[in-house]
């Protein structure tokens, strides 16, 4: 009985010593493979950290991040290309950008109006041969002979022929839109800082400084609109404005425009017909030394009945002002 049992015990024993060495057969073939995933983990990250010139995981995660966005933006820039192919009439990037190149502001917002209007014309077109098709459709289901039936059906042509008709010239006149919303746009961005920021330097000059410049903001409904900076960092409105400082806005605002389309077209003369009328001496003097400053681009006349102007000009610009008096002429 004794032995029995020891023998039990002993073959008990082997079988456990024989689940051991499976298990231990098991975990060294798990560590040799994460041992070789390490090795091989550590191999790529050296050639992550190779491929982006870093030398510590906090700036190779900052690289791979931006080499991730610029993937997402790589793939944004093709859709837009594609949806620009499209909306051209299958014109390149380059045909595209040298048609719409040339186009002012006033240009582009007057044919967006023109092609806006005519939209709408279209789109009123469209519904009324909508109607009609409706129409027709119905008036062929209720006529059972052939020659009514044949009729509706010639009309029924018609519209549809009309309606193809005016979904091409909407869809030319839509491609229209599209193209002087982007060259718009492309002005916009190329023109408007510089010009904004020069009209804020010449309302600085105009106000004494009481203004530091000019931004574009948003109002509660968020639309674009013009407002001024205080020295102080406040921001006022044009509505916000007095009289005065409006008109000084308006002068600051057209003398820049007036720069920045002298600079690439032929100069005209800038008549200027009691522009200071709400002007204080001080600021009339900024005035007239910015119009001096204009007059060396192109020729400036400044029409007033005012004496005391006719002082500031000669004290401002000296012998360079011409006064005539119509009276005496």
């Amino acid at each position: 009985m004794r032995l029995r049992d020891e023998l039990r015990a002993e073959v008990e024993r082997r079988r456990k010593r024989r689940e051991l060495d499976q298990r231990i057969g098991e975990l060294e073939d798990s560590i040799r493979r994460a041992q070789k995933e390490k090795a091989d983990a550590a191999t790529e990250l050296t050639s992550l950290h190779e491929l982006a010139a870093t030398a510590d995981l906090a700036t190779l995660e900052k690289a791979i991040e931006r080499s991730d966005r610029k993937r997402v933006l790589e793939g944004e820039r093709s859709q837009l290309l594609d949806h620009l192919d499209r909306d051209a009439d299958g014109l390149g990037l380059a045909e595209t950008r040298t048609e719409c190149e040339g186009i002012g502001p006033d240009e582009a917002g007057a044919r967006e109006s023109l092609a806006d209007a005519r939209l709408g014309e279209i789109a009123q077109e469209r519904n009324r041969l909508a109607e009609r098709l409706g129409e027709t459709r119905k008036e062929l289901e209720a006529f059972a002979d052939d020659d009514a039936a044949a009729r509706l059906a010639a009309n029924h042509e018609e519209a549809l022929t009309a309606l193809r008709a005016a979904a091409e010239r909407y869809a030319r006149v839509r491609t229209a839109e599209i193209l002087l919303r982007w060259a718009l746009e492309k002005f916009r961005k190329e023109n408007q800082g510089p010009m904004l920021q020069r009209a804020g330097a010449l309302f600085r000059t105009l106000t004494g400084a009481s203004f530091t410049g000019l931004r574009v903001g948003f109002d509660s409904k968020d639309q674009l609109q013009l407002e001024a900076v205080r020295d102080g960092g406040d921001v006022v409105q044009v509505t916000g404005l007095s009289s005065g400082s409006e008109d000084q806005l308006y002068l600051a605002l057209r003398v820049a425009a007036i720069e920045e389309y002298i600079a690439r077209a032929p100069a005209l003369p800038f008549v200027a017909d009691d522009l200071f009328l709400n002007f204080d001496d001080e600021r009339a003097a900024a005035g007239f030394r910015i119009l001096g400053d204009l007059a060396r681009k192109t020729q400036v006349l400044f029409f007033t009945h005012h004496e005391h102007l006719v002082g500031i000009a000669r004290d401002v610009l000296g012998e360079t002002a011409l006064v005539i008096r119509l009276e005496e002429a």
